[in-house]
């Protein structure tokens, strides 16, 4: 049964001496003398009512024996003393003191009944409201028409984590409004406040009105700390529910909340080590982010515009501002982030169904101008106002002006670039985590570089060029980051280029044959010297001019702005020599030469097709390193390398026959001997191990159970198997590509070297002109014309010859088909 069947849910003052008294008390119109549920007038003003009351019962006794002792006042002035509540320049006769008295004790009267009233209907109210402020309930369970006094401004709440998976969000309330039943007359009206609908009912026939909480959070825009506003509706339910099951659950009334307001804090803190920039690992899920320019409400409103969740494992970098904006450019009027606006600033409004009643008026007519109904909201809008005087949290702030309180607020969401994705995301930061690797992990920053098998000079050179040129970044990018333009300039950061802005970046060229290291020295080099690798590929610039310098605008920006190494994986489309009769290239590789200019970062290129560059690109390259095909000592070193990387892992239990897989390269050295193209390189070396050590699981955990091992045994058959599968694939793509020549020669060596590419065993020779005449000629016309050249009297009598015999036989053809249908014919005419 609801409280509405036992308790009033209207209290009206019919009395005029009672209202003029309450105005007198509250200082506000009582000129409205209905109060609806839940009471918030006589809430305000209890403590008011009973002081005055007690005030008159004073007056009144004190005015009694006044009054009483006439008799012996009788033929004699009144003393200067009178009544206490006579003022003090008040004449004091009988008459004016009885007339008094009379007054008093008709106001005692009344405000004994209101007060009656408080102590009988309003009681469960103000034992609710008492034991909210002890922090401590009698009830699990609460109903709708009661929430109103569970939160009041400065009150911290938290979003239900049933409700709102992901991290636990705490929030500050600044206003409460609604939650109350709606007038009876007003069922059928149409809601006018947006954030009250009801999803039962739409807004048409909910009896109780959504609960509103006006709320804010503290966020980061990239240079300061400041507010930004969030509503929360509680909407109408039946019955009791559980106050942990809402949806918000005020933080004073969980059972741990010491504990959960101090982990709130401690996230805080980590927020701000985070900022302002940072490059970390993600792994797990992003958050959901509503972008939209009106204000960030829960439940979301339909038609919002956002970012969808995604799980996303990849290196990124935190950056606020930059993410910031992103998203206002992506979203334009869609989102604006900025600190305070809505409802920070003018409160959600009252819903009017609450209090609007068609009454009749002086005119004897229905009027839906007057109305009886106390308009309460103004008490809503005070504790507001009382709590923004009394509270800092609203103001915008820097890092050292940060408190407690708003550590508690901080949002669990910063923008970051996930580099592997290239593509913008708010993520929480509970998941986010160094770089640092512990002993028992396959991968080490330090120890892959160590591991790259590479000439020594290749290493230092690499390390002491891009630890320069990315040394100038930690002061630019603190400078773009803080607004700081006052600080010296770097030496690093001279250009020797005679236009401002020019020449300042390092382009680093690796060429040579696939597999041999080329990706892996720019990944090595950027973990080495912990800076974000940002890799690209030709895909995300695509191919249209505009579009790849949009895109090539942005990535060099990000990347210089956060002293990234910028990888471009397989550069030929770009870099490709132009010709006259391919304007569409000559645009992409025109526009990728002007954006190269003014780069001032790091850039890395890894081409196969050396051979194919436009010798533009020549001047622009500070460095070009060749990786040549490995030989036989720097194949045992990678052999040896990755078996050292399996036996220094802890986290896999694996027994590894050294010596059979040592046995199994030299053995494969040696039977490549003439098949060179059968070699393995270092990717390939690096996908036997894993295919091998695949094998090796798969045995032991679903192969014969009689093998009597007791963990997994890499041992050289495993790689046998792999070499047999992959000399069969090699057998087919060498007769597909082989036209001639050497049959043992390695036959993507020599149609790199046919088309101009590269020289696998001659890295100084050019091709770069041998590449643009091949490409200035057509293959099908130069073959048309040495078909013509070569044409003879022999030729052409012997081609005639057959042109002859193909005619003959396409006639001896047509005449059996004619013969067999006329014999078809005559045995049907017989029948």
């Amino acid at each position: 049964m609801s409280w509405r069947d036992v308790h009033p849910t209207r209290v009206t003052v019919n009395s005029n001496e009672l209202i003029k008294i309450l105005t007198s008390i509250a200082g506000c119109d009582y000129s409205r003398n209905t109060i609806m549920r839940p009471f918030k007038a006589l809430l305000e003003h209890e403590t008011a009512i009973r002081n005055a009351y007690r005030k008159l019962e004073t007056d009144c006794e004190d005015e009694r024996i006044w009054l009483d002792a006439e008799p012996e006042r009788s033929g004699r002035s009144h003393p200067a003393n009178g009544p206490t509540s006579l003022g003090p320049t008040q004449h004091l006769d009988d008459v004016s003191i009885r007339r008094l008295h009379e007054k008093n004790c008709q106001g005692k009267d009344l405000l004994r009944c209101m007060i009656e009233f408080m102590d009988k209907d309003m009681q469960s109210i103000f034992e609710l409201r008492r034991q909210v402020a002890a922090k401590s309930l009698d009830t699990e369970s609460i109903a709708h028409e009661n929430l109103w006094h569970l939160f009041k401004p400065g009150d911290l709440v938290i979003l239900n984590k049933s409700i709102e998976p992901g991290p636990q969000r705490a929030l500050c309330i600044l206003h409460v409004t609604g939650g109350r039943p709606l007038s009876a007359w007003s069922y059928n009206l149409p809601q006018m406040i947006p954030g009250h609908e009801s999803p039962i009912s739409t807004g048409l026939s909910s009896k109780t009105s959504t609960l509103v909480l006006d709320c804010f959070y503290i966020d980061y825009n990239g240079v300061k700390f400041g507010p930004r506003p969030m509503r929360l509706l509680l909407q109408e339910y039946n019955g009791l529910t559980l106050i942990a099951s809402l949806d918000v659950i005020p933080l004073k009334l969980m059972a741990e909340s010491d504990t959960a307001l101090t982990s709130l804090i401690k996230r805080g803190e980590i927020f701000t080590s985070l900022c302002p920039s940072r490059h970390k690992t993600y792994r797990g899920s992003t958050l959901e982010e509503i972008t939209d320019a009106h204000v960030n409400q829960y439940p979301r409103l339909p038609g919002c515009h956002g970012s969808a969740k995604e799980q996303i494992n990849s290196e990124i970098v935190l950056d606020q501002k930059a993410g910031i904006e992103h998203y206002e450019r992506l979203l334009s009027s869609h989102y604006k982030m900025k600190f305070g606006g809505d409802i920070l600033e003018k409160p959600t409004g009252s819903n009017m169904r609450e209090t609007w009643e068609v009454v009749s008026c002086l005119h004897r007519i229905p009027c839906s101008g007057c109305s009886d109904i106390a308009y309460d909201a103004e008490f809503d809008n005070n504790a507001r106002t009382v709590f923004i005087q009394a509270t800092d949290l609203l103001r915008t702030i820097t890092l050292d002006e940060m408190k407690k309180g708003h550590y508690a607020l901080l949002t669990p969401r910063m923008y970051g670039y996930a580099l592997q994705e290239r593509k913008w995301h708010a993520l929480n930061i509970e998941l986010v985590t160094d770089h640092k690797t512990t002993s028992n992990t396959l991968q080490s920053a330090h120890a892959a570089f160590d591991n790259l098998v590479l000439p020594k000079e290749h290493k230092e050179l690499l390390q002491a060029l891009v630890k320069n040129q990315t040394r100038q970044f930690q002061t630019a990018s603190a400078m773009w980051l803080t607004e700081d333009r006052s600080r010296p300039t770097d030496t690093a950061d001279v250009s020797m280029d005679l236009i401002r802005g020019k020449g300042k970046g390092l382009i680093i060229l690796l060429h040579g044959a696939p597999g041999v290291g080329k990706t892996s020295t720019a990944e090595c080099i950027a973990a080495q010297l912990q800076r974000p690798l940002f890799p690209i590929t030709c895909g995300d610039l695509g191919t249209d001019a505009n579009t790849v310098e949009t895109r090539l605008a942005e990535y060099f920006s990000l990347a210089q702005r956060w002293g990234c190494v910028l990888l471009l994986d397989e550069a030929d489309v770009f870099l490709a020599q132009r010709s006259s009769d391919q304007l569409k290239r000559n645009a992409l590789v025109s526009v990728f030469l002007r954006v190269l200019e003014y780069y001032a970062g790091v850039l890395m290129l890894t081409t196969n097709r050396v051979g194919e560059f436009d010798e533009a690109f020549r001047s622009r390259i500070h460095i070009s390193l060749y990786y040549p095909k490995l030989d036989r000592r720097t194949t045992t070193e990678i052999w040896d390398m990755n078996v050292r990387r399996l036996q220094n892992a802890k986290d896999v239990d694996l027994e590894i026959d050294e010596e059979g897989i040592r046995s199994f390269y030299r053995q494969h050295w040696d039977d490549t001997t003439n098949h060179k193209g059968r070699r393995w390189n270092r990717r390939q070396i690096k996908n036997a191990f894993q295919t091998a050590l695949a094998l090796a699981n798969w045995e032991f955990h679903d192969g014969p159970s009689n093998t009597g091992l007791t963990k997994p045994h890499l041992k050289k058959e495993h790689f046998k198997t792999v070499a047999k599968t992959s000399n069969h694939f090699d057998d087919y793509i060498a007769d597909l590509l082989r036209e001639g020549g050497d049959p043992h020669e390695d036959v993507r060596s020599l149609r790199a070297k046919r088309e101009g590419l590269r020289d696998d065993r001659n890295p100084g020779a050019s091709y770069v002109e041998t590449s643009r005449r091949q490409q200035s000629r057509s293959p099908r016309r130069h073959k048309k014309r040495e078909d013509r050249e070569s044409d003879d009297p022999e030729t052409e009598n012997l081609r005639l010859r057959f042109k002859v015999a193909e005619l003959e036989m396409k006639a001896n053809k047509v005449s059996a088909k004619k013969e067999k249908r006329w014999k078809s014919d005559d045995e049907d005419d017989s029948m």
